[in-house]
């Protein structure tokens, strides 16, 4: 899936499409939040309040795992370069 998502963004605009995204929303943030809004509206009017709740939270668990388990290789022990607030040392590994 990762290789068919790189050949997607190398042949439109050439970088990454989350990137493209997260650009279009800085320089259009207002009209964003009224679309988002409005979508959210018109899905309450149309599904009622409960079963758009019940969406969302399938989507949110969705999106979780999507960041646990999508993108870059499992490296074994793999730890982010702060350690509990302070910066690790080389010879702390």
């Amino acid at each position: 899936m990762c290789k068919l998502y790189e050949k997607l963004w190398k042949i439109w605009p050439g970088r990454p499409l989350t990137y493209v995204i997260r650009d279009w929303w800085h320089q259009y943030e207002g009209l964003w939040i009224i679309g988002l809004v409005g979508i959210g509206a018109l899905a309450c009017w149309k599904f009622g309040l409960l079963n758009v709740l019940k969406a969302l939270g399938i989507f949110a668990a969705g999106y979780a795992a999507g960041h646990v388990f999508w993108g870059k290789e499992w490296v074994k022990g793999q730890e982010h370069h702060l350690f509990w607030g302070k910066e690790r040392k080389d010879d702390e590994l």
